[in-house]
């Protein structure tokens, strides 16, 4: 069997889809997409989620993963964990997430930010579930919260270096990598990728943004992944069957406990 395109990450709860969001699963899947998962920030009140789980419900291999975005960690409250609770029960859900900490833009304060981070990832291990982290310009305090808890998940749109990457491996987390892998001045973000082995790796497009090489400046959705896996190839020097089956498998062992 051929290995088969997936995304792991994508807003399809974002506004910027309302118009065509069904149609933009079905061209996913015309181009070849298998699995798809969307993880939605429970805490943003603008987004349309209740549509984007009705629209996955007509699909199989689509999936979900609900936390509260480090930008929006200062609205956490008892009501709304109690909410992420019951979202994460649901048959689509397959993770915590995206959970994390930004210091780029400390859109909510850094102590809110980790504390929230830390109580989702207890979550996360009663539950038995993956996350998928957030980190920008929180590197440090990433690792002090992130390496000292038993969960294990993935490190999305990876943009930091190949030394925090490597030590995200070691202690068990996935690398993903999004469209900016093919940006030309990324170079570190591709000796990330250079360092990342094929059963640590995922792709995504983390859409609507981001969209890769030749397709910058349009609105990204999940049929454009599949330049991000031609420049994987590319860069690791393998056939893309490689890549697709390697990240196919790895999707499976961490968001559907599958063992290959």
């Amino acid at each position: 069997m051929n290995g088969r395109y997936l995304d792991s990450h994508f807003h399809l709860e974002d506004k910027r889809f309302t118009e065509d969001r069904e149609d933009v699963i079905k061209r996913a899947i015309d181009e070849g997409l298998w699995y798809l998962l969307t993880p939605i920030d429970i805490s943003d009140k603008e987004n349309e989620k209740e549509q984007v789980i009705s629209v996955f419900k007509k699909y199989d291999n689509c999936f979900l993963g609900f936390g509260i975005h480090p930008h929006t960690a200062k609205h956490y409250s008892d009501k709304m964990e109690k909410e992420l609770i019951e979202l994460l029960k649901t048959d689509k859900t397959v993770a915590v997430g995206e959970i994390g900490l930004d210091y780029y833009y400390d859109l909510s304060d850094r102590e809110t930010q980790k504390s929230v981070f830390k109580r989702q990832l207890e979550i996360a291990e009663e539950y038995n579930l993956p996350v998928i982290v957030h980190i920008r310009d929180a590197f440090d305090d990433a690792a002090k919260i992130l390496f000292d808890s038993s969960v294990r998940g993935v490190l999305h749109s990876w943009t930091g270096d190949k030394e925090f990457a490597l030590e995200g491996i070691k202690h068990g987390f996935f690398i993903s990598f999004s469209g900016i892998l093919t940006f030309k001045k990324a170079e570190k973000i591709k000796e990330s990728f250079l360092n990342t082995p094929l059963d640590r790796l995922l792709f995504e497009t983390d859409s609507p943004y981001l969209a890769p090489v030749p397709l910058r400046g349009k609105r990204n959705e999940p049929s454009f992944v599949k330049y991000i896996y031609k420049k994987g190839s590319e860069l690791k020097a393998l056939d893309e069957d490689i890549i697709k089956k390697s990240v196919e498998a790895n999707f499976e062992k961490l968001f559907l406990k599958k063992e290959g």
